[in-house]
């Protein structure tokens, strides 16, 4: 038994099989009868105003609008602008929060004193804040660092080589030791040429001398340069007497691109007075 889907009939011998294919070669297959067809079979499913052959708006107009009761406007607005407005307003924040930290409230380091190894300061905050006041920084943002680095350390000695590398200090307090190490690394400043004259010449009692080491590229040394004024003895000092510095012998140097001269001067001399 076979069953035919476009005329509806049951097959179910010979006979019936050769009208079957008589009726088929009678049947009009134009394409305005299979559209007549196709409409006709769409009736029997859904009606004409089914929302699914309904062309829906995506929005209303402005008259469509005014005549919704304000339950619907505001279902209207959840529907289509709530999440835009969300997504404007957290935009309109981050660039203002942005703006805020880079560029209205941006903290500058005004001075950055890093002390190294067997020089070490234990008060790292009072310090800061008694030298801003000292520096009258005019900028609420503008701060005065102090930190400890023990070199023994490898990731502290990183910090402490990039710190010196990027140009973000300005004054080290070490060891006669580690003084000597240092100019030789080539990181200290020759006093006679960052210092104003009357400064200097203050402080000539005080000043020690260091050499920079040449090295070749296997990071042998080959040769030093002649002795330069690189160090200033603060044995006695206020950093050691006032603020309890653990060290016996200390050295105040001016790191080599130290970026705050202005204030690294007035330090030196709040610190030798």
């Amino acid at each position: 038994m076979r069953y035919n889907v476009k005329t509806d009939e049951i097959i179910t011998s010979e006979a019936d099989l050769i009208g079957f294919y008589r009726k088929i070669n009678t049947m009009d297959f134009s394409k305005e009868r299979i559209t007549d067809m196709d409409i006709r079979y769409k009736k029997t499913k859904l009606d004409d105003d089914s929302v699914m052959y309904d062309k829906s708006k995506d929005t209303v107009t402005r008259e469509e609008l005014k005549e919704l009761p304000l339950k619907k406007k505001i279902q209207y607005f959840m529907d289509y602008y709530a999440k835009i407005v969300v997504v404007a307003i957290l935009a309109v924040i981050a660039v203002f929060s942005l703006l805020n930290t880079t560029v209205f409230n941006r903290s500058t380091s005004r001075l950055a004193i890093l002390f190294l190894n067997s020089c070490q300061i234990e008060d790292t905050e009072s310090l800061p804040a008694e030298l801003e006041e000292y520096l009258a920084l005019e900028n609420k943002n503008d701060y005065v660092s102090v930190e400890n680095f023990n070199t023994d350390d490898y990731q502290m000695n990183m910090a402490y080589v990039t710190r010196i590398g990027a140009g973000s200090a300005d004054l080290l307090i070490c060891s006669r030791d580690d003084f000597t190490e240092q100019a030789e690394k080539g990181y200290l400043a020759d006093l006679s040429e960052v210092l104003p004259q009357d400064l200097y010449d203050s402080l000539s009692d005080r000043i020690l001398e260091g050499k920079t080491a040449e090295m070749d590229y296997e990071g042998n040394v080959t040769s030093y340069s002649e002795p330069m004024p690189m160090g200033i003895d603060v044995s006695g000092s206020s950093i050691v007497e006032e603020w309890n510095l653990y060290c016996d012998d200390p050295v105040l140097c001016v790191i080599g691109n130290a970026p705050n001269m202005d204030n690294v001067i007035k330090t030196i001399s709040y610190f030798t007075e």
